[in-house]
């Protein structure tokens, strides 16, 4: 029982620590090797948005995440608290091209 303690552990660690090596420049396996895969990719030209819904442990208290692509790099990152977006459906539905961040690269939702 404590090694399966720890395991969750350190994989909650990832999951929010993860969020803090993502940075504008990196490539599409880069950001894998830090987030994972993500649950579902938005393509418009040359453009991709990543999508990450919270399924850590199935804990419900995790983040949204999406991260926006120009030409396979990393250019935004927007991360969303779990009572804001509802459920994962919701998530992925309410996504807008439009969301990019102008001013600064990496936000937190509100």
């Amino acid at each position: 029982m404590a090694a399966a303690c720890c395991v969750a552990a350190a994989t909650v660690a990832f999951a929010y620590g993860g969020i803090a090596f993502v940075v504008p420049g990196m490539n599409q396996t880069e950001l894998q090797s830090v987030l994972g895969p993500p649950d579902y990719i938005q393509v418009r030209g040359p453009q991709q948005a990543w999508q990450y819904c919270p399924h850590w442990l199935d804990r419900r208290d995790d983040l949204y995440i999406n991260v926006w692509f120009v030409e396979g790099r990393v250019t935004h990152l927007r991360a969303y608290a779990d009572p804001v977006m509802g459920s994962c459906n919701d998530f992925l539905a309410a996504f807008r091209w439009e969301d990019v961040i102008e001013d600064d690269a990496f936000a937190m939702g509100k």
